[in-house]
């Protein structure tokens, strides 16, 4: 057995003993150079610019300062966690026999829209110090990672035990389950609020969360049981709701901070953009549909991933270049590539966006399509993740412009 055969079957272990050196190597170098690992590395990449989202205003340790939000270091950085973070989860899921479909992107839809949108609140000034640096990048990520593994768990706890629990307690199981999360979950929105809510406002927010429970009832009585998909979607609609609730109550006039104004107009231009381009391509893919190599964006997956990255690039495009002549548009992008192809020429970034999605969907349903027949549930990871990356800072950017902060 050579060397390469060696090192994946014990996969695992050469990940677990490359974490050990990687720790050893941090923690020696924080004891021996503080100044170059900690001040000018940790602090300056990673630690700083999370301070520096939270309080919108530049912040130094040591005479230092913290480096912008994304960097080639810090994205090299965040993408390696993230891969480590799907692949586990992965086998998570794999271990559990939870399939990984369309139903599965589908359930975990609300989880990307309550990103988004906490994030934007954030932008608002919601939420007072320290709960405000858990709904910035990257704790944000890591929020809803936690909660969607959380609930995917007790969906697949609950079916488990499901045939040992008597019939007319159930839904008992179930409505108590969502009543404990909503209880502590109402609770992190009051505390974690910059102003003083008022009891009706507290109830609401109880009762427009606990709205979560529909799927599970509605599932429940038609099929008798309760998949872990839609328990995973029930927890998304558990944050998303309060969450929806809150920035609607912004837009229309009961604001806890100041505002360049509300904005339908942009909004409106951008999401209908992308709605006519997604069309567009439906269009074409349902007209050569006996093409196999055009139909495969046809797929509702597909459909989301081109969707996604259109809403991030039309709205990066129109406000921060603003070539409308938009008023009270004061907008930057942060990360740096994109803000190359923003300054080079602005309608590139979307054209970009665009076909890039198009050759990646190409690439992995036509060209590799027999290769990656076997890790069909990989790729729909990766289409996920993929997803997320154009899905969720595209919708924050809209409500961010619309919301006016």
């Amino acid at each position: 057995m050579n060397l390469k055969h060696q090192l994946l079957k014990k996969k695992d272990d050469v990940v677990l003993y490359l974490f050990v050196i990687v720790i050893i190597f941090l923690v020696g170098g924080l004891l021996i150079f503080p100044t170059i690992f900690y001040d000018n590395f940790i602090w300056k990449y990673f630690i700083g610019p999370v301070f520096e989202d939270a309080h919108n205003a530049p912040v130094y340790y040591h005479q230092i300062k913290a480096a912008e939000k994304f960097t080639v270091i810090s994205e090299l950085v965040y993408g390696l966690c993230a891969f480590l973070i799907m692949y586990y989860i992965y086998r998570l899921l794999k271990k559990l026999k939870i399939q990984i479909n369309t139903l599965f992107a589908v359930a975990l839809l609300p989880y990307f829209a309550y990103g988004a949108i906490a994030r934007v609140l954030e932008d608002s000034q919601f939420f007072v110090s320290p709960f405000s640096y858990w709904f910035v990048t990257p704790f944000i990520y890591l929020q809803i990672i936690c909660f969607a593994v959380v609930f995917g768990l007790l969906g697949w706890f609950y079916n488990k035990r499901f045939e040992q629990i008597e019939k007319k307690y159930r839904v008992a199981y179930l409505l108590i389950v969502v009543l404990f999360f909503d209880f502590i979950i109402t609770a992190v929105w009051f505390f974690s609020a910059s102003f003083q809510m008022q009891a009706a406002e507290i109830i609401c927010l109880f009762l427009v969360s606990f709205l979560c429970t529909a799927p599970l009832i509605l599932f429940f009585y038609s099929r008798k049981t309760c998949i872990v998909y839609v328990f995973i979607l029930a927890g998304g609609l558990l944050l998303l709701l309060p969450s929806m609730y809150l920035s609607i109550r912004w837009i229309f006039g009961f604001q806890w901070s100041s505002t360049i104004g509300i904005r339908f107009d942009v909004a409106g231009l951008v999401l209908g953009a992308a709605v006519i381009v997604v069309g567009c391509v439906y269009g074409i893919a349902s007209v050569r549909k006996k093409n196999s190599k055009i139909a495969i964006f046809k797929n509702p997956l597909n459909l989301s991933m081109i969707f996604g990255q259109l809403l991030d690039g039309f709205t990066s495009y129109i406000s921060i270049k603003n070539p409308l002549g938009f008023s009270d548009l004061q907008y930057s992008e942060k990360h740096f590539l994109s803000d190359g192809i923003l300054d080079l020429w602005g309608p590139l970034y979307p054209l970009l966006k665009f076909i890039f999605v198009i050759l990646v969907i190409y690439i992995i349903d036509v060209f590799y399509k027999k290769d990656l027949k076997k890790y069909s549930e990989l790729v729909v990871i990766f289409k996920i993740v993929f997803l997320i990356l154009g899905l969720s800072p595209g919708l924050r950017d809209v409500l961010r412009i619309t919301m006016g902060v």
